[in-house]
């Protein structure tokens, strides 16, 4: 491959290796939240990002601090990056790293959960991250907005969006968040997935035509990676 080609390939090799100063500031920035490690140097999503197609829309559902709308932005697979976060400290953060980055065009950041009904959340103005699945529209704090994957899945097709992969971590939202959402144009999927879920919506999953591959098992909080293929989308 030679070193030209290994850099090419290889995210994390780019992002060290990166001239342009506000990229480093960007590195930096992300090995102080303590985001870098998992996402580019141990490339927690290579599985999702080797699977990506030449013009690919990802979908980023729980997208943090934005490392991994940066992480997918990198890749010349992907078009675009539609990232979500319901937490307006984590969003804040995504929009100063994102603004650093040479492929800032390629990312839509909002500041919205995406849910299984739609309907909007209410978050603690200083949390950083919630269990939604939990935390329907009750509580004091501040009211986000919601979308559902139906209706944002429908409005990619109407703009022409025939490849989309999507990168899920959503904190418990994934046990229904798939119900009867026609996913014809979507190829490949990365998610966290709570293990009383993990059956039910592998099954849903394989009934259109995915093959289920369990990334990571089980680990400490109860939930495992797995990815979603197939080919013939």
């Amino acid at each position: 491959m030679g070193i030209r080609g290994f850099i090419h390939s290889n995210i994390y090799a780019q992002l060290v290796l990166h001239p342009v100063k506000t990229v480093r500031r960007m590195r930096v920035a992300l090995i102080v939240e303590g985001n870098f490690e998992e996402i580019f140097a141990r490339q927690g999503y290579l599985w999702l990002l080797n699977k990506l197609k030449p013009g690919t829309t990802v979908i980023d559902i729980g997208a943090t601090v934005g490392d991994t709308a940066l992480y997918f932005s990198m890749s010349p697979n992907v078009d675009k990056v539609i990232s979500f976060e319901p937490s307006p400290v984590l969003y804040s953060k995504a929009l100063y790293y994102i603004a650093l980055s040479p492929d800032k065009k390629k990312i839509e950041f909002n500041n919205m959960a995406v849910t299984s009904d739609g309907k909007p959340r209410t978050i603690s103005s200083g949390l950083a991250q919630t269990d939604f699945a939990k935390n329907k529209s009750k509580g004091s704090g501040k009211m986000i907005n919601a979308t559902t994957l139906k209706s944002l899945l429908s409005k990619l097709r109407v703009k022409g969006a025939n490849r989309i992969a999507i990168k899920c971590d959503c904190e418990g939202e994934e046990a229904h968040l798939f119900d009867n959402v026609d996913l014809k144009n979507v190829y490949a999927m990365q998610m966290e997935c709570h293990n009383y879920c993990k059956e039910s919506l592998s099954k849903k999953l394989k009934e259109v035509g995915f093959r289920i591959t369990t990334l990571i098992d089980t680990d400490e909080t109860g939930s495992s990676m797995i990815g979603a293929y197939r080919s013939n989308a």
